[in-house]
């Protein structure tokens, strides 16, 4: 190898190992954040009740049974 193509070289490996530490430095940046982040979720009323069954019925006494709607982040009570 001549001269100017080892300095290509070294160049070339030296601008491989900048983008590498310039990427590093980029996603550790990221996880810091990422860290500090906090996540919120919003609140909703639950969705409607779609499906009522009735189970059984005696005289003045029923009983009925759904299926639970969608929270949607908020009791359902």
């Amino acid at each position: 190898m001549t001269k100017e193509e080892k300095r290509a070289y070294r160049d070339k490996r030296e601008k491989i190992k900048q983008k590498k530490v310039e990427e590093f430095r980029r996603r550790e940046n990221f996880e810091k954040q990422l860290k500090e982040t906090t996540l919120t979720t919003f609140k909703d009323k639950p969705e409607e009740v779609n499906t009522i069954r009735c189970i059984h019925v005696e005289g003045d006494f029923i009983v009925i049974e759904w299926d639970p709607p969608g929270d949607n982040n908020s009791p359902i009570l």
